[in-house]
């Protein structure tokens, strides 16, 4: 279950992702046994704006229906398992 949340975490920072990526900025999420890890990536002077973003961006995502997007990812990964 972590992993499919995390899954929707990743959907839902795409965008922001992306934009990060354009300025040679990158992260990665990996789920830990009792915590989620973040790993930024990249040599630019924008990094501490880019880590406060995207903090932000976690935090605006407890206030957003996700419901769309749970439902998107729960049945990629279903169809994923099923191929599997």
């Amino acid at each position: 279950m972590v992993c499919l949340w995390k899954e929707v975490l990743k959907e839902y920072l795409n965008e922001f992702a992306y934009m990060g990526e354009c300025a040679e900025l990158s992260f990665s999420l990996s789920v830990k046994a009792d915590s989620l890890e973040i790993t930024w990536n990249g040599y630019n002077d924008s990094m501490p704006a880019f880590a406060s973003g995207l903090m932000t961006q976690m935090q605006e995502m407890r206030e957003t229906d996700l419901e769309h997007t749970f439902t998107q990812v729960k049945e990629k990964q279903l169809l994923e398992d099923k191929n599997f």
